[in-house]
């Protein structure tokens, strides 16, 4: 299965257990980053799974998932480009990074902007028998364009040469 080929199997379970228990509790969530791009089928080996949710969503999550976390921080400003409530777990030797109203400095403006995932419904992508909510792939190469870090640059690249990412005007 091509969307699998560069996820290590223990990311994927600890997806699986992630979603599991996310959708059980009904909380709102998405997948972003590298690892959201390895589920579109895009070619890229994830090192983490950074989840998106609002602060209520960090908050239940960081009482789903105790034993793992790491550390969590309320409106932690990381490199002056984002702002946000900001977990980290660590979860059977997989990185997770769990982000709560998720603010960004634009490059292409710099403006800040709300990243509001959720009024967009984020595409779900089915692997392993569970479906995971993932950041459409059109919205990640806005992003990676609009915070235009140095380890952007490939990734754009990458979404672009997807046949799939015809990019919406949304964004």
């Amino acid at each position: 299965m091509k969307v699998m080929s560069k996820i290590e199997l223990s990311m994927i379970e600890v997806l699986k257990d992630i979603a599991e228990t996310l959708e059980k509790n009904r909380i709102k969530w998405c997948v972003l980053g590298s690892c959201a791009l390895a589920l579109h089928g895009v070619n890229i080996r994830p090192s983490d799974i950074d989840i998106l949710t609002d602060n209520d969503g960090v908050l239940f999550i960081c009482n789903l998932f105790k034993k793992y976390k790491v550390s969590f921080v309320q409106n932690e400003t990381s490199s002056g480009m984002f702002e946000s409530s900001l977990a980290r777990f660590f979860i059977n030797l997989v990185f997770v990074e769990v982000m709560g109203d998720l603010k960004y400095k634009s490059k292409f403006d710099n403006k800040w902007h709300n990243l509001d995932i959720f009024s967009v419904a984020p595409t779900m992508v089915e692997t392993y028998g569970f479906k995971i909510p993932v950041a459409p792939l059109c919205l990640l190469l806005v992003l990676y364009e609009r915070w235009r870090r140095d380890k952007d640059i490939i990734k754009i690249e990458m979404i672009k040469n997807e046949e799939r990412a015809i990019c919406c005007q949304n964004y």
